[in-house]
This record gives C-alpha cells, sequence and structure tokens, in this order.
C-alpha cells in the first residue's frame, strides 16, 4: 500500500531551519528521521516525536550508506529529504587556507551529494500518494558573493547548480528537486558562539579594516535577522506538500524566503541583463560565423 503519510529525513536538524521544519511537520502528523552529527541535540525533537539519528555527512561514503539504509528501514521509506547541514567560514579568500576551504565545501557541499545519493534508491523504490521531494538549502548567497564569505557563497552557487540538475535527472521518476534560497532569518547561523560560524585562523593586516567592519556587521545582523524561522518553515513545508499557501500551486524549482531575497536577487538579475546589453556586441563575436 502507498504511504498516505509524508516521511521526511532532515539532515542537519539539531538548529536553525531544520529544526523549525522537524518541529512543523511533527505536528501536522507526519513521521520525521531528524539527524544531526550529536545525536544528543535532537532530544527535544525525539521528545516531540522524531527518530533521532547520528549522521555526520563529513563521513565516508559507505558510512552514509549504512545510516541511510538504517533511516529507510525506520518507516518503509523516504518521501521528503532536506538537506541543511552547513555552516559559514568567516575570512577573506586569501586567507583561508586549503584545509578550511575543503572543510567547508565538505559539509555544505559534498555532504548534501553523498546523502542525496544515498538516498534516491530508496526514494525511488518509495509508493507513495504524495510527491516525493528534495529540498537542498540554498542561500541568497547562492545568487551574490560577500566580502568575508566568499567560500560560504561559492558552496551556496554550487549548491544551486546541483539542484537544478538533479531536478532534471530525477523528474522521469516523480522526484521534484528544490532550492531553498532564504535571506537573512534569525537563526544560529551567524551567531559566533553557535559553532555555525567560523573564523579562518589566518590574519592579514592588509586585510584588517575591511574584515573588522564585516565582522562587525555579523555580529550587529545576528539575533536581528528580519525572517522569522517559523514562519519560513511552515511556508517551507506547505510548498514541498502543496498545501497551505501553496494550494493547488506546483511545487516551484526554487524557492524563495523574506523580503530581503527578493530585492537581492532582482538587482543581481537586473543587473546581468544590464551587463549582457551593454556588451552583447563584444560577447557575441565569438561566435563561428
Amino acid at each position: 500500500m502507498a504511504a498516505q503519510t509524508p516521511i521526511w529525513l532532515i539532515v542537519g536538524a539539531s538548529s536553525g531551519f531544520c529544526q523549525s521544519i522537524a518541529r512543523d511537520v511533527l505536528g501536522r502528523g507526519h513521521k520525521a528521521i531528524v539527524c544531526a552529527r550529536k545525536v544528543e541535540a535532537l532530544n527535544e525533537l525525539e521528545h516531540l516525536g522524531a527518530y533521532p539519528l547520528a549522521l555526520d555527512v563529513t563521513a565516508h561514503e559507505q558510512e552514509i550508506a549504512s545510516k541511510i539504509k538504517q533511516a529507510n528501514e525506520i518507516y518503509g521509506g523516504i518521501t521528503h529529504l532536506v538537506n541543511g547541514a552547513a555552516f559559514v567560514l568567516e575570512g577573506m579568500i586569501e586567507e583561508i587556507s586549503d584545509d578550511e576551504a575543503f572543510g567547508e565545501f565538505n559539509t555544505n557541499v559534498f555532504g548534501v551529494i553523498k546523502v542525496t545519493r544515498a538516498v534516491l534508491p530508496y526514494m525511488r523504490a518509495t509508493e507513495t500518494a504524495v510527491t516525493k521531494v528534495i529540498a537542498n538549502f540554498g542561500s541568497m548567497g547562492s545568487w551574490t558573493g560577500w566580502v568575508s564569505s566568499g567560500i560560504y557563497c561559492s558552496t551556496k552557487w554550487a549548491i544551486s547548480g546541483l539542484t537544478e540538475a538533479l531536478a532534471e535527472e530525477v523528474a522521469p521518476f516523480g522526484i521534484k528537486a528544490v532550492i531553498i534560497e532564504p535571506g537573512t532569518f534569525r537563526t544560529e547561523l551567524l551567531s559566533s558562539t553557535s559553532g555555525r560560524r567560523v573564523l579562518a585562523e589566518r590574519r592579514l593586516d592588509e586585510y584588517k579594516e575591511m574584515r573588522d567592519a564585516v565582522h562587525g556587521f555579523m555580529n550587529a545582523t545576528s539575533g536581528a535577522q528580519m525572517g522569522n524561522p517559523t514562519k519560513g518553515a511552515t511556508v517551507i513545508v506547505d510548498v514541498l506538500i502543496s498545501t497551505g499557501c501553496a494550494e493547488g500551486r506546483d511545487i516551484p524549482p526554487r524557492l524563495l524566503l523574506g523580503s530581503d531575497a527578493i530585492e537581492t536577487i532582482k538587482q543581481k538579475c537586473s543587473a546581468t541583463v544590464t551587463l549582457i546589453d551593454e556588451w552583447r556586441d563584444v560577447i557575441k563575436s565569438t561566435d563561428i560565423r
């Protein structure tokens, strides 16, 4: 018999948006397997009815495959995957070491790839009456590069391209792939004490003024963001199951959240169109005639 109730696998559920999403789906009576590196960080969600699972997205692919197999066996399938494990590496490009850059990509990008790759065989096999969805967290930083967050932004650009390609690849199986692109929300992402914002070890004097200004801005922004993660989570869940605010609408390939995301992305698109128009003759001059 096809599953009537959505079965969620939520990665990075110990805090932030994914924790809010987990609370929301549990409140709707859905089934949720919640994952974090430290399983004790999931105690609150477990008390709400979630099944906690320790999962380190930077682990070897075989270990991740074993964990996902375990997750699939809990409720007999997976209908919705949410990839939200990520952190911000703060530092200028010249200051960041190879190991630091790889560490951020390993969590923010390769972790998404490994988890998605492990989930897909089970998701394809899951018989369900609901549309199956893979939702990957991007950012409005998927569209623009921010000073002192260049590596973070580049991981989110990577997730954008990955999700667009994935959407085409899994469409024949009736699976949707969506990139979620929030603006600034009051999560722990920018908190200097949460472990989700990490400072590069190297400090170059040449960048001190710029670095200090950005660092101060991030500190001031943390806790004062305009976005409400609880409201955001409700919208995300509505959209991914086509109900509430998304009733009667198709699941979109991109889901922007927050007024600041609208303005940032519109400005980027407008600037790109202007650039193309200004340089059209040069751009076209390279064609074989």
